[in-house]
């Protein structure tokens, strides 16, 4: 039967217009909210995608497995081709105990233009900033060439990873700008507003999973209200599994929860 209004919660919006939600005996507004934006699928997936052939859910399964003996450890990267929403995932093992773990870190690899050191015809310079190098744009007369329209799978382009740049109010303060649906997708920022870095190190981006225990069964999805995070198809996921104190072969087995926009 319809809702009467008598229980319905009525929000107003920023533009002055209102919305009716079901509501709570308390009064308090029923929603539920959109985690990804518009158009994306739901893609649950145990492997990566085929970056050598450009193939989706062809790549590595994504499960590990110790040798055996004690404090033995593993790792297992792979990437997607394009970019995807992570939201969560599920984790099975066989024979883990208490003190094994299993770690997932995102980083992105370092960026490597061509070198142009011989001809100072490039678009691009290094500049230090600390223990590596800071890519930015030069007018045609820099020592390295950022080439922007070389894809090497998807919306991976080749020898080049982004990395997001952003100061602590929250605005863009990097030297290049990445849009996968323009060509060139990589492109210089002169006034030093883009989204993006490039660096020619290799970056860590954050941990989704830190020593998680190995023995856990069943979904690690985090609270559903938490806001799906962009992962760019440049940057590697690197799950790494170690054997604690007690020798004895374990086995793990893993299910990325994303969105994508693709998934065939």
């Amino acid at each position: 039967m319809p809702i009467t209004p008598e229980i319905l919660a009525t929000i107003q919006n920023s533009d002055g217009s209102t919305a009716n939600f079901p509501q709570t005996a308390g009064g308090a507004p029923i929603f539920q909210p959109n985690v990804v934006p518009a158009g994306y699928y739901f893609y649950g997936s145990g492997a990566f995608d085929d970056i050598a052939t450009g193939t989706r859910g062809e790549g590595d399964q994504i499960t590990l497995k110790t040798d055996g003996t004690a404090d033995d450890q593993v790792e297992l990267v792979g990437r997607f081709m394009e970019h995807v929403y992570i939201l969560g995932g599920h984790l099975a093992n066989c024979d883990a105990d208490y003190d094994d773990w299993i770690s997932l870190l995102v980083r992105s690899p370092a960026s490597a233009p061509t070198d142009k050191t011989a001809t100072h015809d490039g678009n691009a310079n290094k500049v230090s900033v600390g223990p590596f190098n800071i890519i930015v744009p030069a007018a045609n007369d820099g020592d390295w060439d950022v080439d922007g329209t070389t894809l090497e799978a998807g919306e991976i382009n080749q020898s080049l990873s982004p990395v997001p740049a952003f100061n602590s109010a929250g605005d863009p303060n990097g030297w290049w700008d990445w849009d996968p649906t323009a060509t060139p997708s990589i492109t210089p920022n002169l006034t030093n507003t883009g989204a993006f870095n490039l660096f020619d190190a290799e970056i860590p981006l954050g941990r989704q999973a830190n020593r998680y225990p190995a023995i856990t069964q069943g979904n690690v999805t985090p609270a559903g209200s938490i806001k799906a995070k962009k992962m760019l198809p440049h940057w590697e996921w690197v799950f790494t599994l170690r054997r604690g104190s007690t020798a004895g072969t374990v086995k793990v087995a893993i299910r990325l929860d994303t969105a994508r926009l693709t998934t065939v």
